[in-house]
């Protein structure tokens, strides 16, 4: 279990030196300041879980360094260190968000209270706005699906609608880039027919015995592949380039393995996730409707797949 970090701000030795010795006793590691200009870069570098702030500091108050932590977007939960007759001042902190106040002198039980509920407080509030960011996130993806399925049933540019579904795969798995290829006879010849990002392949061909042990599987069984490099290396690409993570799904009909649809990452090694899975097999299947439309007569342009 990760220990949780105090980050001290005020100006008096005294008081740095004993929350310096009553929080480590509570199972807290601890950082010091006695200046506000030295806590903000403290805080700034190491983000604490929990911060105490004094009020009054002999350059800039505890005040602006709430404001300067909210101009940032950082958010730690704070508490107010103050002496009686500050609570109007207190008061104007918890506005700024700081999640509790402390007045001087204070007893050891108090503190360790105060910074337990701060915790607890901080915590609330992060999985809450985790729990927003993922509700506005799958609120947009549904867009996005609903989006494309009135383009497959009103749009007859088959061209269109394959770069449409490659953008959204980009867009839904926070992929660098993303690819469409198809089987371009009833061999084993694919080509990159839409593409999005730093894919580098115009008018590729790839074969699924170039070489690349990540997709074969994808090809021969028509089952997804999901992987991502070891720690310092890459995946090397049938299009030549190299990503830290591949997420593939293949186009299936019942006798043969059409495409692929595939997304990687080339910047960051994060893993693909089920979700990204599912939402990349939804898109597949989109691309096997939308070929399927176009084969139909009269339904625009015929195939050049």
């Amino acid at each position: 279990m990760t220990t949780e970090t105090v980050l001290i701000i005020d100006d008096s030795a005294e008081i740095r030196s004993l929350l310096e010795s009553l929080l480590p006793f509570a199972g807290y590691e601890t950082l010091s300041a006695g200046t506000g200009w030295e806590g903000l870069g403290l805080a700034f570098h190491a983000r604490p879980d929990v911060l105490l702030l004094d009020l009054e500091l002999p350059d800039i108050g505890g005040l602006k360094i709430l404001e300067q932590l909210n101009r940032a977007n950082l958010s730690i939960p704070s508490v107010i260190m103050t002496g009686y007759g500050s609570e109007g001042v207190a008061a104007k902190a918890l506005r700024l968000g700081a999640l509790g106040y402390l007045i001087k002198p204070f007893t050891a039980e108090e503190v360790l209270a105060t910074v337990e509920k701060a915790l607890t407080m901080g915590r609330l509030v992060r999985e809450r706005a985790s729990l927003s960011a993922l509700v506005d996130r799958q609120t947009r993806y549904l867009q996005a699906l609903s989006t494309l399925s009135q383009a497959l049933v009103n749009s007859t540019d088959c061209d269109l609608l394959l770069q449409r579904i490659v953008d959204a795969a980009q867009y839904m798995t926070r992929a660098d880039s993303s690819w469409l290829s198809l089987r371009q006879d009833e061999g084993a010849r694919f080509r990159v027919v839409a593409q999005r990002g730093k894919t580098g392949c115009t008018s590729l061909e790839f074969c699924e015995t170039s070489g690349s042990e990540n997709v074969s599987p994808v090809l021969t069984q028509g089952t997804p592949v999901r992987t991502r490099a070891a720690s310092g290396t890459t995946i090397r690409l049938q299009t030549e380039d190299e990503a830290k993570a591949l997420l593939q799904m293949p186009l299936c009909l019942p006798e043969v393995t059409l495409g692929l649809l595939s997304v990687d990452r080339r910047e960051s090694d994060v893993p693909f996730s089920e979700q990204d899975q599912e939402l990349l097999q939804i898109l597949a299947s989109y691309v096997l409707l939308a070929l399927e439309r176009n084969r139909q007569p009269g339904q625009g342009a015929e195939s050049t797949r």
